[in-house]
């Protein structure tokens, strides 16, 4: 990557002409970040009197920059609603299609009154509803570990009927067979 050497007067490649000199360019004194040729930026500019001038300073008021945040986070927020809602009325079993295709185009038309309106007739199924389907999946996902685990179902008689028939088979002794009689007796 190239980089252009730059004077403490922001000349480059030696050149250092001074203000009011002959071929001088009247800039003032700069300090600038080496780097690439289309990146090198005044940082600081001294001024003839002395005094320092940051030129990160901005015309855009920082009330203006706090107003325009909250502007997008709204924007943000009235996504993730719209998503939340939508999220919810199509996983309803008990609206039937024209009532989801009413909520819809009632959100959609008259977006902030529909979304309250769903959220005051609602927001209190719809917490329901979420807890109900996390419950749900919680138990067909113990269920399906219990399944994978393998002696989930078998009790403990089951446990040492399987334990008997190797002990007969002769692919356990019997110190561990009265170990594997005490482990499914304890359960």
């Amino acid at each position: 990557m190239a980089t252009l050497p730059m004077t403490a007067y922001g000349g480059s490649r030696g050149q250092n002409p001074r203000p009011g000199q002959a071929g001088g360019h009247g800039l003032e004194p700069l300090d600038l970040v080496a780097g690439p040729l289309w990146t090198d930026v005044p940082v600081v500019r001294v001024s003839s009197i002395g005094g320092v001038m940051a030129l990160a300073q901005s015309d855009y008021p920082f009330l203006d920059v706090i107003w325009t945040m909250l502007v997008f986070f709204g924007w943000v927020v009235w996504f993730w609603m719209l998503i939340v809602i939508f999220g919810d009325l199509f996983h309803r079993s008990d609206v039937s299609g024209w009532g989801k295709a009413g909520w819809t185009v009632f959100v959609l038309v008259l977006p902030f009154v529909g979304v309250l309106i769903y959220l005051i007739a609602q927001g209190k199924h719809m917490g329901e509803r979420r807890r109900s389907e996390a419950a749900s999946t919680q138990k067909q996902f113990d269920d399906y570990v219990r399944s994978v685990a393998g002696n989930g179902d078998k009790g403990a008689a089951d446990q040492i009927a399987d334990a008997k028939k190797l002990l007969d088979t002769g692919a356990i002794n019997a110190e561990e067979y009265e170990s594997l009689k005490a482990k499914a007796l304890a359960r």
